[in-house]
Order: structure tokens, then C-alpha cells, then sequence
């Protein structure tokens, strides 16, 4: 049986989501990322980080350079795995009967 903590910190690391690249340019969409981190990316990172790019005919006007998306990333899930090590004595007493 696997650990709940464990799967709980596979699953929020798992949703890091890819790079698109254009013209030499890493980024992310923000319209893309899971909702949660939609909602959280815009509050966090200051507005001039969010990029406009032209692709080809298409105004993408909602996009951050991959490099501010990871490390915001990192910075917030850091957290959540800190609280789940923080929690890991406490999960490790309870029983479940």
C-alpha cells in the first residue's frame, strides 16, 4: 500500500505543466495551466511578467516566460512539500481502525 503523503506530493508535482517553445522562446500559457495554478499564478507574479507572443496570425497575449513559471512553481510546491514532511509525525501516529 502506498503512503497518502507520498501520492498526495506525486500528484501536485505532476501537474508542473510543459514548455511551449516559439522563436527560441520557453513558455507557458496561462489559460492552460490547471485551474488552481491559474488562479494563484495571477495573483503571485508581478503583471509585466506576462508576455504577449505572435504566432504565426495568432495574438497570444496570455503567456509567461518558462523560467518565472518554474520557479514560481518550485517556491509554492516547496511549501506544500514542507508542510506534508512538517505533517509526517502526526500522520505516522494516527491509526485507522
Amino acid at each position: 500500500m502506498y503512503d497518502p503523503m507520498v501520492l498526495i506530493l506525486y500528484i501536485v508535482m505532476s501537474m508542473k505543466v510543459s514548455a511551449e517553445y516559439y522563436k527560441g522562446i520557453e513558455f507557458i500559457r496561462i489559460s492552460k495551466l490547471p485551474e488552481e495554478q491559474r488562479k494563484q499564478i495571477v495573483l503571485a507574479l508581478p503583471s509585466d511578467n506576462v508576455i504577449k507572443i505572435l504566432r504565426e496570425n495568432e495574438l497570444l497575449t496570455d503567456c509567461i516566460q518558462f523560467k518565472h513559471y518554474e520557479a514560481w512553481f518550485d517556491q509554492v510546491y516547496k511549501k506544500i512539500d514542507h508542510a506534508a514532511k512538517a505533517l509526517e509525525p502526526f500522520h505516522n501516529s494516527v491509526k485507522l481502525s
